[in-house]
């Protein structure tokens, strides 16, 4: 048996990792401080300072995540200041789909965290959000036991 063909006991090794476009998205920006960045920017807090107070992170680490996310294009900066140089953060159209894996996050917080605090998420219409993840084609709601991930070729 070739060493790629013995099973793997244990973590498994660079070459034995699915690849999918989750693990994908997470490696692009994936952690907490990003995703906080990406929250603020989408509830309208685009200076850094105001970032820095709405999020708690060290000035260093929102400076990296903003860059990362800024590299990964998911915000662009537009200065609004020269001296010193201050700019607004706002989100690409890539950053602006991310609004609903926010919404998901909020609604599962909401409902298995406890002792949060939910604000209400309210759409244009005036009514209040209460995000349902459903197949395009029937309309059902999207379950563990509806769904089968299926991998391409």
């Amino acid at each position: 048996m070739s060493p790629k063909s013995q099973p793997t006991v244990g973590p498994a090794g660079p070459d034995d990792v699915r690849g999918c476009s989750v693990e994908a998205a997470l490696s692009a920006f994936g952690d907490k401080w990003s995703l906080l960045a990406v929250r603020e920017i989408a509830r309208g807090t685009t200076r850094f300072d105001a970032m820095l107070r709405e999020t708690g992170a060290s000035r260093d680490m929102l400076t990296n995540r903003l860059r990362r996310l800024e590299d990964v294009g998911v915000v662009h900066r537009v200065a609004y200041q020269d001296r010193p140089p201050r700019h607004d953060y706002l989100l690409t159209a890539s950053g602006a789909d991310l609004l609903p894996v926010l919404v998901a996050l909020r609604a599962w917080g909401d409902k298995h965290v406890p002792g949060v605090a939910p604000d209400l998420l309210v759409h244009d219409c005036g009514a209040t959000v209460d995000p349902v993840t459903a197949c395009r084609a029937c309309g059902e709601e999207l379950t563990p036991q509806a769904v089968t991930f299926v991998e391409r070729s």
